[in-house]
């Protein structure tokens, strides 16, 4: 039998037994729990994002000069700090700890 003849067929059992959908076709007479509302999406703030609070932390350690990092690492982080202070997504008391 053709799979499309097969899905036709199932679909068209599923159709006469009265919408009864899934639970009829298999002889299961539980009905499925009311699901729980989902909570509104809140967004992460820009400084307590993963990454963002990573470099902030090893940013702190590069100022403090305790930091294992190599020299380019360093200006690197620096850098992306400095601009992120420059477009205001970061303030200096985000990175106060």
């Amino acid at each position: 039998m053709k799979k499309s003849a097969y899905l036709s067929s199932i679909l068209m059992m599923g159709a006469m037994m009265g919408g009864m959908g899934n639970a009829a076709l298999y002889g299961s007479d539980i009905t499925q729990p009311n699901p729980k509302p989902k909570e509104p999406f809140k967004p992460t703030p820009f400084h307590k994002q993963e990454g963002i609070s990573k470099m902030i932390k090893e940013y702190n350690l590069i100022k403090k000069g305790l930091s294992k990092k190599g020299i380019a690492k360093q200006n690197r982080i620096i850098s992306k700090i400095k601009i992120y202070l420059e477009k205001g997504n970061l303030t200096e008391e985000h990175l106060k700890l």
